[in-house]
């Protein structure tokens, strides 16, 4: 039996459940469990299944507020965010639960959740496997180890067989990058591991959460037939079509934590009928509940009145807020309540004296090896299957091997060797604690797939950690160690370089998982690991001189990992080794085309174009508003009966999907922003300013007009409002079209009710407005002047929309009452689809559920019968006469090869407006303003403290470096810190520009920054470099600027005063020819040219190289596809 809660805002209020109705309670069975209702099985082949009851449910929590020296604790209950059924399947902390939850009218068993189903929202299956494998790793570890390895590999392929997986069977799930199986086969999948236990009761969160209508439908013809075998199926869902309404047996309507109706769903519309609400024809019943829930929203109120002010709409929804209340009030007094109350007292007085249990224990029916072997199989798997995470990340450590043992190769013994040791130890150890970061994801990416796992008893705690360490230690981070040992050529030492690295990573390894364990957001961990490495780093003894450090901040190295690594590898390397022999001076596309071709009139009013997924309604909307590339197009597009303007896209208004809205700004600015460059210069301020306020008196927006849009990180305006805000953007020309990709999409019923009720009244004004939509509701349906379907490029229908049901009754297709006619047509378009199948035949046998469910994709040779159907109609042919005639007009008149874009302000008005927006939402976005420059400000005075107090002796040489307490010395260093900044900055523009994924453009800028910091001189001597790798160095930002902060400090520069100190090898390179005693030794020993033109070269190639990437991004921007 298929019970469905429905609840209203998707949110469950307890606290008022229990407040209001504190004697309801719901039963949930295959017969509905109420005898006296005389409903009764209908059909004799449903077996009765386990009954679920629930008393009196209340759930509290503690609320803690205060500082900690006097906080205050308070029990609070939860007015949101609990669902009904994560309480019914066990899944809340029973502490905070009041009331009684039966099975069959005994107590929930301890290992409830382990013994019951659940399907979660979210996809929990692990992708790089295969449909088989999924369920054999739910097989291995939920059933008990009694039973025989044939017994679970009969179960598997009997479950693969009742889901329709059998020609996916042995095809990978799929991931972001790894094709895999459909949605509906994924979602299946899902439920394939819950059914592994034969469970009794299945709960599912939104089964139908992001998949199209037919496969909708035929996950729910799945759990249909599944509770005609006895099995308790309970699941929530918001908004579901009328095909799948119509399957449920049990329905529960809640609102705000109110009991509006619990019974027969077929009985819900004859019951609101009878407390005065009357479902229209065509309208579907869910929706007509949801509006009623919502307070009789603005559809409902449409239907009411035709006419609705827009400014009266909020007060409407406002008033009726109560409603809910009063509703609730009602079914308290019907007779569906009085039985349901009089059924669970005498359970209730029954289950008394049975003992309730407080804990509800994890329960494991396999042991903890058992459960290491297969986690651990299935983690190897995994890694192999995902080569972003293992086979990547190898061959880029290979690849740095290689590249740095060519940069090291054959390093002497003198002072450039013992530079380029010491650079070599302090990027191996740096590169083991940065490659560590990509632990990160070890625990966040699988966090769902764990907790749902382990509360479902798969494995313990210890079993999952153990294996994913295991997985993640031996071949990310032990390999890497291999590749980057050795420098000495003996063996003891390639074995202790190589232990060393292993334990810096493994140490590394683990602060990355003690960072990021807990955490839901990757980029949150990757902030925290980069500041802490930082610091790390600074304390490992090459950027700072150790001995040199104030005592109070001395501490500060015993945290460092890289200090530990470093110190380990120098005594391993330079134990032994002479440094005084034979000392030299040394001297420096494819494209996937859709083809549209079809004739159309849209006039003023409101046009809709509605099709499945792939039909190409974004298609045409994007050629009707000149975005998509001209030269691909064939075919006339006329503004009544005249070419269309080269600048029509300017002066046309489009809203996209998704929002462009500034966040950081309010909705005023936005619209002032848009104004001042969509609006001519010869317009004035004042009548600019003027429009702006009109256009937020027409969108109902006065009360939000300073309030910022909102973004991830400020709390802005409602969904609504936003959408509002987008399309207020694009009437600030007053365009005669405009056009709106998925308008409703991410807005609730009523939000998306009240935009298409704005855009009605627009449209009545004269405005022609063309939008695509996927799946609109009926009270969103009924307010369509004409209408445009579409399949696969094919014009299926193109009039009137409120004649399009009698048109498609001419054909043979015959709407059902109460079914939305929007999905009447998408269920015609995919080809007779398993809703209008069940609608044919009520039983649908298990041996033919695949091809049912197959066929809904085959639908090619549907949607050409209907194109020539309609190809033959009255309605085409008086369009097809109609363009006839605009076409003849319109032979003499000269066409727009391209569609070129106009500006209404000049060059330096546009960058005025850009520039200011830009600086306004640089203030006010902390996350790229205030936080980086609390982080600059913080790590300059920590490094100040750490390089305070600087002396001129081989500790000064190591730690300076741009310190020279001068004025000159001063600025030269502030501007060579600009330079690179701004270096740094344009050839990451230049890389960045173009691209779609932030993570592509983050691996190739991190890449280049890597081999820049290698050749900037400090890890490297650049004299010793061999001849065929020397050119690269010229290419490196930081040698730039290192070299101009060299000269600028060491010039002029005396270490000799006070101390006869030189190098690295005191007692051995005084003695020598070589000690450096001046600043200019030590630079001419750098091959460093020390002169006027050797400092400011440097500036000259910093600016070069600005304006080359520079240039590399405009042109870059300046050709991307204009065309989406």
């Amino acid at each position: 039996m298929l019970d469905a809660a429905n609840f209203g805002g998707q949110k469950w209020n307890p606290s008022k459940m229990t407040d209001n109705q504190s004697d309801i309670s719901i039963q949930m069975s295959s017969t509905n469990g109420l005898p006296s209702r005389k409903q009764s099985s209908q059909d004799p082949s449903v077996s009765r299944g386990t009954i679920v009851t629930f008393h009196n449910i209340c759930y509290r929590v503690e609320v803690k507020s205060g500082f900690i020296c006097c906080r205050k604790t308070a029990d609070k209950e939860i007015l949101k965010d609990i669902k009904l059924l994560d309480i019914l399947a066990a899944r809340k902390d029973p502490h905070g639960l009041s009331g009684d939850v039966l099975i069959n009218g005994t107590p929930q068993p301890a290992n409830f959740k382990c013994i019951s189903g659940y399907v979660v929202q979210d996809d929990v299956v692990m992708g790089t496997l295969t449909v088989r494998e999924n369920l054999q790793f739910s097989a291995a570890l939920r059933l008990p180890t009694s039973v025989k390895e044939q017994e679970k590999e009969e179960r598997i392929d009997q479950i693969i067989k009742e889901l329709g997986l059998t020609k996916v069977a042995d095809s990978k799930v799929g991931t972001q990058f790894i094709r895999g199986v459909s949605g509906g086969e994924r979602k299946r999948t899902n439920i394939g591991m819950e059914l592994i236990t034969d469970p009794a009761v299945l709960f599912l969160d939104e089964p139908t959460t992001g998949l199209d209508a037919s496969t909708a439908n035929a996950v729910l013809l799945l759990l249909k037939r599944m509770s005609k075998q006895g099995k308790t199926i309970i699941f929530s869902i918001h908004q579901p079509r009328y095909s799948i309404f119509r399957l449920f047996d049990n329905l529960t309507l809640l609102a705000a934590g109110r009991m509006l109706y619990h019974g027969p769903a077929q009985n819900a519309i004859e019951y609101f009928k009878s407390i005065g609400y009357e479902c229209e024809p065509y309208n579907n019943p869910a929706d007509f509940f949801l509006d009623v829930i919502n307070g009789d929203s603005t559809a409902v109120a449409a239907s009411k009145a035709d006419d609705v002010d827009l400014d009266n709409i909020e007060e409407h929804i406002n008033r009726d807020k109560t409603l809910a209340e009063n509703i609730a009030e009602h079914y308290s007094s019907s007779t569906y309540y009085r039985e349901t109350k009089a059924t669970l007292q005498n359970i209730s007085l029954e289950n008394k004296k049975k003992v309730k249990t407080i804990f509800r224990q994890v329960t494991y029916t396999t042991s903890f090896f058992h459960q290491l072997k297969w986690v651990l199989k299935r983690t190897f798997k995994n890694l192999i299957g995902n080569p972003q995470a293992s086979i990547a990340q190898l061959c880029v450590t290979l690849f740095l091997g290689l590249v740095v043992g060519a940069i090291f190769f054959g390093i002497k013994d003198d002072f450039t060797g013992v530079q380029n040791r010491i650079g070599a130890m302090f990027f191996v150890t740096t590169n083991q604690c940065f490659s560590s970061i990509s632990s990160i994801e070890l625990f966040i990416v699988e966090k769902k797939i764990f907790i749902h796992e382990y509360i479902s008893g798969y494995y313990r705690v210890s079993a999952y950690f153990i294996s994913k360490l295991m997985a993640d230690l031996i071949p990310m981070r032990t390999l890497p160690s291999i590749i980057f040992t050795c420098l000495k050529p003996r063996a003891d030492a390639f074995f202790i370089m190589m232990f060393t690295i292993m334990m810096v990573s493994y140490t590394a390894t683990a602060m990355a998982l003690a960072i990021a364990t807990g955490q839901d957001v990757v980029a949150v961990a990757n902030l925290l690991m980069t500041i802490t490495f930082v610091f790390m780093i600074i304390f490992s003894g090459l950027l700072v001189n150790l001995t040199s450090i104030l005592s109070w901040l001395s501490w500060l190295q015993y945290l460092s990992i890289p200090r530990y690594g470093m110190t380990a590898l120098q005594i391993n390397e330079f134990t032994d080794l002479k440094l005084c022999t034979g000392i030299t001076n040394t001297s420096q596309t494819d494209m996937n085309c859709t083809e549209v071709s079809q004739p159309g009139i849209m006039r003023p009013g409101l046009n809709a174009i509605l099709g499945p997924t792939g039909s190409g309604k974004s298609s045409l909307l994007d050629i009707l508003a000149a975005r998509k590339d001209p030269h691909g197009l064939s075919g006339e597009i006329l503004i009544n009966g005249a070419p269309r303007p080269a600048n029509f896209k300017c002066i046309s208004g489009y809203v996209v999907q998704n929002d462009v809205v500034m966040g950081t700004l309010t909705v005023r600015e936005n619209f002032e922003f848009s104004a001042a460059l969509r609006l001519p210069s010869t317009v004035a301020e004042q009548e600019k300013k003027e429009r702006v306020n009109q256009i937020i008196r027409e969108l109902d927006l006065a009360k939000v007009a300073d309030s910022k849009v909102g973004t991830l990180f400020i709390r802005g305006v409602s969904g609504g409002e936003r959408k509002r805000t987008n399309i207020g953007m694009e009437l600030i020309t007053d365009p005669a079209v405009l056009f709106l990709d998925e308008p409703t999409t991410g807005l609730d019923a009523s939000t998306a009710n009240a935009v298409l009720l704005l855009l009605k009244r627009m449209s009545s004004q004269g405005k022609t407005i063309i939008f695509s939509l996927h799946q609109p509701r009926y009270s969103i349906f009924r307010l369509f002047d004409s209408l445009t379907l579409l399949a696969a490029g094919s014009l299926l229908y193109h009039g009137p929309a409120q004649n399009a049901l009698q048109y498609f009754k001419s054909i043979g297709y015959e709407c059902e009452p109460y079914n939305n006619p929007a999905d009447f047509f998408l269920d015609i378009i995919n080809g007779d689809s398993t809703a209008v199948t069940l609608s044919k035949s009520e039983s649908v046998s298990q041996c033919n559920l695949s091809e049912t469910i197959e066929e809904v994709g085959g639908d090619k040779t549907i949607a050409e019968k209907l194109a020539e159907l309609f190809s033959s109609s009255p309605y085409y042919k008086e369009t097809k006469a109609e363009l006839e005639r605009l076409s003849l007009e319109n032979k003499r008149k000269m066409s727009a090869d391209f569609q070129q874009i106009t500006y209404s302000t000049s060059f330096f008005h546009q960058l005025k407006w850009v520039s200011r927006r830009t600086f306004k939402n640089l203030i006010y976005n902390p996350q790229s303003s205030m936080a980086q420059l609390c982080i600059t400000t913080g790590l300059g005075v920590v490094v100040g403290a750490i390089f305070s107090g600087i002396k001129n002796d081989s500790s000064g040489i190591q730690n300076s470096f741009g310190f020279k307490p001068t004025i000159g010395a001063f600025f030269i260093m502030m501007v060579t810190l600009i330079l690179v900044a701004h270096t740094a900055s344009s050839m990451a523009l230049a890389i960045a520009t173009g691209q779609d994924i932030v993570t592509v453009a983050n691996l190739l800028i991190n890449i280049c920054f890597v081999f820049m910091i290698i050749f900037s001189g400090l890890l490297v001597n650049l004299t010793s470099i061999e001849s065929w790798l020397v050119w690269l160095n010229y290419f490196s930002i930081p040698r730039y600027g290192l070299t101009a902060l060299q000269i600028n400090e060491f010039t002029g520069l005396n270490f000799c005063q006070n101390a006869n100190v030189t190098g690295v090898n005191v007692s051995c390179i005084t003695s020598s020819p070589f000690t450096i005693c001046t600043g200019e030794e030590y630079l001419k020993m750098q091959g460093i040219e020390v002169s006027a033109w050797g400092m400011w070269r440097n500036y000259v190639a910093l600016l070069c190289m600005t304006l080359i990437f520079l240039t590399i991004a405009y042109l870059k921007l300046r050709f991307l596809k204009k065309f989406s």
